[in-house]
């Protein structure tokens, strides 16, 4: 059962083809959302910082100085800038290189293995936490694709011709300067790795990692990201349970790795696996991890551990061989590509949507759009959170964010359904409930504050009706109550 088995040594290559293929597809009908909009209007729109792109680099500058330093959002602006069709096709390569490469890295690349880590990405990754917004996509995926290729790049020490050392150079150095708890990690996990296995890297190699370790530093020692590392902020969780939610498999990695170290053939075990390649990543994602605990934040900061901790599992099953199952990676291929092509048909449907709130926004006088929408708790859980409709009456950054790019500060969007129509403007003390239970008043009672974010232009109001929370908008001659909708990964303080 545990052999080689050369039948199903190419299922994962096409599965891996087909999450890309159908992911293109989710990524051309995925609106702008959240900080797109803030890097679009860098330079495009009504309310653009700049009007030409001859200071890109002085924006680039800046934003190392003031933001941080990844790559990813350097890029952000051009990315948000293509047409629809090019900018989908990027994301979709990048989909299919970080599963590629981490496979690759893994060294399971035949048999059942290779499709169960694609399985444990597809599934066990933290995708809800706005990994679809594009801004996300270049943070997370894009720098996962660059850094396990570059890891594949200096690992293999291919690279002897000038030209090609120069190509893997620049790749490795972009790599580095990609995100903090990726290369940073991985850098020292790799001097970590060879001190205690005595490995000598080649000169090209030895070459490679400072490009590499040159981008680490680079945007690890940005001003700004040490400037927002060191502001006072409270965590989204107590540090136990922001690891369970975060990096829960890194936590069960290294408990396999304390039980056995506790026992001397368990000891034997765990020493050989830590002079492996995937022990090699074992220890990055304990470091990551680390970073992801220090920041306080749930969900996305953990992605980086947990992909270094999926590539070093199954890198250590791989060393007791590839079990040959191929009706199991038969079983898995299908879920997985049965769940993105589910996603790829809603998030059409969203798209539509999407088209005619921003043409309904854009006539409205006053920011008012009637119709009737998707919800963001109205779409089915098996999308794991990954797609993106009308923002909710709940996600103020969003709706400050794309009102900001279209020039209309204070004026955000209310989407609120057709039937309201007839009740508008609301006469002094009356009051409609709505076929969904959402309500028109001319007075709410008892609302307060509910998002944190300093630079609201307006605030988001909540109040409590009949136990429910309900967020406050306002409309003509009165106010909308409509449900608080706390999506995964919502980031603002909310006194219930």
């Amino acid at each position: 059962m545990w052999t080689n088995d050369t039948d199903t040594r190419q299922i994962w290559f096409w599965l891996v083809a087909a999450i890309s293929i159908t992911s293109f597809f989710i990524f051309l009908h995925t609106p702008f959302n959240g900080d797109d909009w803030a890097y679009k209007m860098t330079f495009e729109g009504p309310a653009a910082k700049f009007d030409s792109w001859l200071s890109y680099p002085r924006w680039c500058g800046s934003h190392w100085l003031t933001t941080n330093g990844r790559i990813g959002n350097y890029l952000a602006p051009p990315l948000m800038a293509l047409p629809s069709f090019l900018r989908a096709l990027l994301c979709a390569g990048a989909i299919w290189l970080m599963y590629w490469a981490s496979i690759k890295v893994s060294g399971a690349r035949k048999g059942f293995l290779p499709v169960l880590l694609a399985t444990a990405f597809a599934f066990g990754l933290p995708w809800w936490d706005s990994m679809f917004i594009f801004d996300c996509q270049l943070n997370y995926i894009w720098t996962s694709a660059l850094v396990m290729s570059a890891f594949i790049v200096i690992l293999n020490d291919s690279a002897k011709r000038p030209v090609s050392i120069i190509s893997a150079f620049l790749l490795c150095g972009a790599a580095g300067i990609s995100h903090e708890a990726a290369s940073a990690p991985l850098a020292a996990s790799i001097i970590i790795w060879c001190l205690m296995t005595r490995k000598k890297p080649s000169k090209s190699q030895l070459i490679l990692f400072v490009a590499f370790a040159i981008g680490t530093a680079l945007v690890t020692l940005a001003p700004g990201i040490i400037l927002r590392s060191s502001e006072q902020h409270t965590p989204d969780d107590p540090l136990p349970w922001l690891l369970l939610k975060s990096d829960p498999i890194v936590m069960l990695l290294w408990l396999t790795i304390a039980v056995l170290s506790l026992f001397g053939n368990g000891r034997r075990t765990v020493g050989q696996f830590i002079h492996s390649i995937p022990g090699l990543f074992a220890i990055a994602a304990l470091l990551s991890m680390c970073i992801s605990a220090y920041s306080g934040i749930v969900g996305r900061t953990g992605w980086f551990a947990e992909i270094y901790a999926f590539v070093a599992i199954i890198g250590w099953l791989h060393r007791y061989g590839s079990p040959r199952w191929t009706s199991g990676s038969l079983i898995l291929s299908t879920l997985i590509v049965a769940q993105t092509i589910g996603c790829a048909v809603l998030q059409y449907r969203l798209h539509k949507e999407s088209v005619e709130f921003e043409s309904k926004y854009l006539e409205s006088e006053d920011g008012l759009v009637f119709m009737d929408c998707t919800r963001d708790n109205e779409i089915p859980w098996w999308t794991l959170g990954r797609l993106r409709g009308i923002p909710d009456a709940d996600d103020g950054f969003i709706l400050f964010a794309y009102a900001r790019y279209h020039g209309r500060l204070g004026q955000w969007p209310v989407v609120i359904p057709t039937e309201a129509r007839k009740y508008l403007p609301l006469r002094a003390g009356s009051e409609y409930i709505l076929t969904n239970g959402d309500i028109l008043t001319a007075k709410p009672q008892n609302t307060r504050t509910a998002a944190s974010y300093s630079f609201f232009d307006k605030p988001l109001l909540i109040t409590e009706i009949d136990g429910r929370t309900m967020t406050v908008q306002q409309v003509p001659g009165g106010w909308y109550l409509s449900p608080l909708i706390t999506d995964p990964g919502d980031r603002y303080d909310i006194e219930l």
